[in-house]
């Protein structure tokens, strides 16, 4: 569970990572999260969440679509 997030950038023009505080189960964590906006449709879209001490999960999305705009 997310408690604060703590930075937000963009990283180019369809990546954006974000940096926050949370919980998994009773333990504090940091954690850093990056997606990317490849295109509509959402089958090149890209999902990264790095929890130090924690495995880390990424890839492709295979359903669904990352969009974000600003």
């Amino acid at each position: 569970m997310s408690d604060t997030i703590d930075t937000f950038s963009q990283n180019g023009s369809n990546e954006l990572v974000l940096t926050g505080t949370g919980h998994v189960g009773g333990t504090a964590v940091t954690f850093t999260v990056r997606v990317q906006d490849n295109g509509e449709g959402g089958t090149n879209d890209f999902f990264s969440i790095v929890i130090p001490g924690f495995p880390s999960s990424q890839g492709t999305l295979t359903q669904g679509n990352i969009q974000f705009h600003f």
